[in-house]
C-alpha cells in the first residue's frame, strides 16, 4: 500500500461533484435548438466560464480541453502521468505536420501536454533539438515519405501514432501499472478494430501490417494468421484471450457498437477502483471521465446541428463516469 497519490486523489475527489451526470446529458440530448444546447453547456460549467461570442461551440470545447489538460499537468507532480499528456503532444505534432506540409495555419490542437505547441511547431520547421526522441523519429519517417512522394494524412497519423505508443510503452515499463494496463488494452482493441475495418474494405494484408500498432499483448502474427479467413476466424481466436468479452461486439457491420463497448471497458478499468485512494485510479478515472464527457457532448451537439435523430445519437453514447 502506498500513499503516493493521496494528495492528487483528494483533490480530484473534491472535483467529482462537477462531473456531468446522466440527467444533464439527457437534457442536452433533448435540446431542441443550438441556442438551448449552448446555454446548457455554459450552465454545466463547460469551458470554465470562458467568454465566448455567439454560439461558438468549438471555442467552448477547446477551453474545456485546455482546462482538463491544465489540471493533469498540475496533478502530474512526480511525472507519473507523463504518458497521458503525451497523447496531447503527439496529437499536436500531427496537426503541426499537416499544417506545415499544406502551408496552412495549424488547426485542431489539443491542450498542451509535456511539450509546448511552440516547441512542436519549431521542431516541425527544422529545430527539433527540444523534441522528444519519439517525435524526432516520427518527423524523420514523415520526411522519408515526403521524399518518396508517399505522404498523406493517413500515413502521418500512422507514423505518429506508432511513435507515440512506443514512447508511452517505454515510459511505462517501470511506471504506473494501472496506466500501463489501460494503454495495452487500448492498443489491443485498436488493432482488432483496424483488422475489421481493413477486412470490411477488402484491403490487402500489407495495409493492415502497416497500420498495426506494436507493443501490446496481441502480436502481429496473431492477426496475420486470421487475416485470410476474416473476422469470424479472429473472433474464434479472441475467445481464448483476455478479451473474450468483446467477441459478441466484433461485427464488421456495426463498428460503432464495437467502439462504444471498448470505450466503456476502458473507462471501467478506473471506475472499478475509483474509491481506492492508495492507487492512481481516482486521478486517472476523473481525467478520462472528463474526456469521455466531452466526447459525448461533442457528439450530441454535432447531432443537434445536423438534425440527426435522437435515437441514432443515443446508439453512439458511452457510459458516464459520474
Amino acid at each position: 500500500m502506498s500513499d503516493a497519490y493521496l494528495f492528487e486523489n483528494a483533490r480530484v475527489k473534491s472535483l467529482e461533484t462537477k462531473l456531468i451526470v446522466a440527467q444533464q446529458m439527457q437534457r442536452l440530448l433533448e435540446a431542441t435548438s443550438k441556442e438551448d444546447a449552448f446555454k446548457m453547456l455554459v450552465e454545466f460549467g463547460i469551458g470554465g466560464g470562458v467568454n465566448v461570442e455567439g454560439l461558438d461551440f468549438d471555442a467552448l470545447f477547446n477551453a474545456e480541453e485546455n482546462n482538463i489538460a491544465s489540471l493533469m499537468r498540475e496533478l502530474n507532480i512526480s511525472h507519473d502521468f507523463d504518458a497521458i499528456l503525451l497523447i496531447n503532444d503527439y496529437h499536436n505534432l500531427k496537426a503541426c505536420i499537416k499544417a506545415f506540409i499544406m502551408k496552412k495555419d495549424v488547426v485542431g490542437l489539443m491542450g498542451e501536454g509535456i511539450t509546448s505547441v511552440e516547441t512542436i511547431k519549431a521542431g516541425v520547421s527544422g529545430d527539433s533539438k527540444a523534441l522528444r526522441d519519439g517525435m524526432v523519429e516520427a518527423l524523420k519517417a514523415v520526411e522519408k515519405n515526403i521524399g518518396e512522394e508517399n505522404v498523406n494524412p493517413r500515413s502521418i497519423d500512422v507514423i505518429v501514432d506508432k511513435a507515440m505508443y512506443k514512447d508511452i510503452f517505454e515510459l511505462l515499463e517501470k511506471g504506473d501499472k494501472l496506466l500501463r494496463e489501460y494503454f495495452i488494452t487500448k492498443v489491443d482493441y485498436a488493432n482488432i478494430l483496424t483488422f475489421m475495418r481493413c477486412k470490411k474494405l477488402g484491403l490487402p494484408i500489407e495495409f493492415y501490417k502497416d497500420s498495426f500498432i506494436p507493443g501490446a499483448t496481441l502480436s502481429l502474427d496473431f492477426f496475420v494468421e486470421s487475416y485470410a479467413f476474416g473476422t469470424e476466424d479472429l473472433r474464434k481466436q479472441i475467445k481464448y484471450t483476455d478479451y473474450a468479452s468483446i467477441v459478441d461486439y466484433m461485427n464488421e457491420d456495426d463498428l460503432v457498437g464495437y467502439e462504444v463497448k471498448v470505450d466503456n471497458i476502458l473507462l471501467q478499468i478506473f471506475k472499478a477502483q475509483r474509491d481506492d485512494m492508495f492507487t492512481s485510479a481516482p486521478v486517472l478515472g476523473y481525467y478520462f471521465g472528463r474526456q469521455s464527457d466531452l466526447k459525448l457532448m461533442k457528439l450530441i451537439v454535432s447531432g443537434i446541428k445536423n438534425k440527426v435523430p435522437t435515437e441514432l445519437i443515443r446508439k453512439r453514447m458511452r457510459e458516464l463516469y459520474a
